[in-house]
């Protein structure tokens, strides 16, 4: 099983968004920490139940957190291939205004909107670092089996 140092990890989103691409959103940087908070809670749900998200809203990880360390849950290339198949959250089409009420006041469907809104930036943030991680494992296994080779990769 593949594994890096969650701080390695790190440094590099953070250099990628907000360094070099010199992103100020905060809703970028809450996206991408609510991410990481759901990828550790799927990791301690293994041992608990997940406080953040059920288990059942968020697909499979592709990698989880133990020890300060992002592991991959399988072979690198199996989850380069179901990371480019998997479907991003679905957008909800619907908005609070093509809905009835119901009997529902306006908070509820506005706390309702909010929450829909929040899942998908989590999930959105969750697999940003999953991709990270993937591509920056993939990469260093990619080198390291060149060198072993004698083959040099530019």
């Amino acid at each position: 099983m593949s594994k890096e140092k969650t701080d390695v990890i790190l440094k590099v989103v953070v250099k990628h968004f907000f360094t070099e691409k010199e992103v100020t959103s905060t809703l970028v940087m809450d996206s991408l920490y609510s991410g990481l908070k759901a990828l550790k809670g799927q990791s301690k749900s293994k041992k608990e139940k997940s406080k953040v998200f059920d288990a059942e809203e968020m697909p499979a990880p592709i990698v989880h957190i133990e020890k300060d360390m992002f592991w991959l849950v399988d072979d690198v290339l199996l989850l380069l291939e179901r990371a480019s198949l998997e479907p991003l959250p679905p957008k909800d089409e619907k908005g609070p205004q093509n809905r009835k009420k119901d009997g529902n006041s306006g908070e509820d469907l506005n706390k309702d909107s909010i929450e829909r809104d929040e899942r998908r930036l989590t999930e959105l943030g969750r697999r940003t670092v999953e991709i990270f991680v993937l591509a920056h494992i993939f990469r260093y296994e990619v080198l390291e089996r060149g060198i072993v080779r004698g083959q040099f990769i530019y």
